[in-house]
C-alpha cells in the first residue's frame, strides 16, 4: 500500500501542480508559446463471453466481466520546443477464470515497469489497478526530436496485421483505441529534411523482479525516406528476446493506398531457427467517408497443421504476435452511417484451417464528449475437443474457432 500511495501522490504532483489555475480546462500564455491542457475520461464497460465447451480453455463456458476505468490526461508545452505528456488511469473490475478482450484495453508486461503501476487488491471476485500508461518529456526543435519517459510508440504501416509494431500493439478487433498504452523508452530522431529520417528507440524490458536486463529490452534503429512519392523503411536491431531485421513500403495509385511491411526474426536463443513474416494490403477511402482494406499475412513461424496449434516452438514466438497460422487474410469496412454514427465490419480468416472470425462494432457520440460504444465477436469454424491429447494439451481444430462468441457494450465521458 506503500507504494500505491507514493505513486498516486506522484500522480497528483504531475497532473495537478497548475491545478488552482488551468484543472480540467485549456490555458495559453498570451504570447502564445506556452500551453497546458488538463482533461478527465470516464469509461464503464461490460462484456458477456461464451465460449466453447472446453474446460482448460475456458473454466467458465460463459463468463462477464464489468469494468470502469477513470483516467487523467494532461499536456503541457513550453516555447514550441518543449513538450509533457501524461496519461493515468484507475479502475476496477471482477476476476474472469479464462482469456476475455476488453476492447484492447488489456495491457502486456512487455517494456513496463510495475513501479509505476498498482494491481494489489486481493479479492476472489475483484481487482483494482492503478497505472500510468504515459508520463514523457518531449524535446524538439527543427529537425530534432528527443521523447523520454513512457510513451506509445507505432511502427506499423499496415493497418491490421502489423508485423513491425512491436511495442504494445491493438490487436486487430480492439473496438477501442483511443489510449494506447506506452513503454518505458527513449526515442531520438532527426529529420534533415521533410522527406528524410533517422531515429533511435531504446525500451527498457524487465525480469520477473522487475529489474531491467539486457534480453528483454530493444534497441531498434529506423531509417525513413519518401522517393517519387513512395515511403521506404527500414529498421533492425533486438527486441524481446530476438533480433530483427524489418522493412516496410507504402505509397499511392490513382487513390488506393499500397502497402507492404514485415521482418526476418532471428531468437536470441536458436539464432538459426530464423523466420521471416510479411503483410501486403491495400486499402481505399472514398468521398462518403467509407474505408476500404484488406490484407495478407504470411508468418513463417506459423504452422500447417491444426493439430500443431499448441506446440509452436517457444522460441518463435512473442506477445505482439497471437496467430497461429502460416496464411491468413483481413478485410475491413468503414465508414458513417450518420454524422453521430459510425460502424466498422472485421473479417479474419485463417487459410490454414478455414476458420474465421466476423468482429462488427459501432461508435455512437451521444453528446459532445460522451460516446457509446458497441462491439461482437463472432468465431466460424470447428469447435475444440472437449477432452485433451495425450500430453493434457487442448484439441484445437481451428484458430478461431477456439475463440468465444463476445458481445460487449462500452461508454466513455470526457470532462
Amino acid at each position: 500500500m506503500k507504494r500505491a500511495a507514493c505513486l498516486l501522490l506522484v500522480l497528483l504532483c504531475c497532473l495537478t501542480s497548475h491545478a488552482q489555475v488551468f484543472a480540467f480546462t485549456d490555458w495559453m500564455s498570451e504570447d502564445g508559446e506556452s500551453s497546458f491542457n488538463a482533461r478527465g475520461a470516464v469509461t464503464l464497460s461490460g462484456l458477456v463471453s461464451h465460449g466453447p465447451k472446453q474446460a482448460q480453455l475456458y473454466p467458465r463456458q460463459t463468463e462477464w466481466l464489468g469494468a470502469s476505468r477513470m483516467r487523467l490526461l494532461a499536456d503541457a508545452e513550453t516555447a514550441g520546443w518543449f513538450a509533457f505528456h501524461a496519461n493515468a488511469l484507475a479502475g476496477f473490475s471482477n476476476r474472469t477464470k479464462s482469456s476475455m478482450s476488453s476492447q484492447g484495453e488489456s495491457v502486456g508486461r512487455s517494456y513496463r515497469s510495475r513501479y509505476l503501476g498498482y494491481d494489489g487488491l486481493k479479492d476472489q471476485d475483484l481487482q483494482a489497478v492503478v497505472l500510468v500508461d504515459e508520463l514523457s518529456f518531449h524535446l524538439f526543435k527543427d529537425w530534432f526530436d528527443l521523447k523520454l519517459g513512457r510513451q506509445p510508440i507505432g511502427l506499423a504501416t499496415t493497418y491490421l496485421y502489423a508485423p513491425n509494431d512491436v511495442f504494445q500493439p491493438f490487436s486487430a478487433t480492439a473496438a477501442d483505441t483511443v489510449f494506447r498504452p506506452g513503454v518505458d523508452a527513449l526515442r531520438i530522431t532527426a529529420a534533415p529534411d521533410a522527406l528524410s529520417s533517422v531515429g533511435l528507440i531504446a525500451a527498457l524490458g524487465y525480469d520477473d523482479e522487475d529489474q531491467p536486463v539486457w534480453r528483454k529490452s530493444a534497441l531498434l534503429a529506423h531509417l525513413r525516406t519518401n522517393q517519387a512519392g513512395v515511403d521506404f523503411i527500414a529498421l533492425g536491431g533486438s527486441v524481446e528476446k530476438r533480433y530483427l531485421v524489418g522493412w516496410a513500403v507504402q505509397g499511392e495509385i490513382d487513390g488506393a493506398g499500397l502497402r507492404m511491411e514485415g521482418n526476418v526474426s532471428f531468437p536470441q536463443d536458436a539464432p538459426d531457427q530464423a523466420y521471416a513474416q510479411i503483410t501486403a494490403g491495400a486499402d481505399y477511402r472514398w468521398p462518403n467517408s467509407l474505408h476500404l482494406i484488406g490484407e495478407y499475412n504470411y508468418r513463417q513461424n506459423g504452422t500447417l497443421s491444426h493439430e500443431d496449434y499448441l506446440r509452436v516452438d517457444p522460441q518463435t514466438t512473442n506477445n505482439t504476435d497471437p496467430y497461429l497460422g502460416v496464411h491468413g487474410l483481413a478485410a475491413s469496412l468503414a465508414g458513417d452511417i450518420t454524422p453521430l454514427l459510425t460502424m466498422q465490419g472485421l473479417v479474419l480468416a485463417n487459410l490454414i484451417d478455414g476458420s474465421f472470425l466476423l468482429s462488427p462494432s459501432f461508435t455512437y457520440l451521444a453528446a459532445d464528449e460522451v460516446e457509446l460504444i458497441a462491439y461482437a465477436m463472432l468465431p466460424l469454424g470447428r469447435r475444440p475437443h472437449e477432452n485433451p491429447d495425450a500430453l493434457g494439451l487442448p484439441r484445437l481444430r481451428s484458430e478461431y474457432g477456439s475463440y468465444p462468441f463476445t458481445l460487449s457494450f462500452q461508454t466513455r465521458v470526457y470532462f
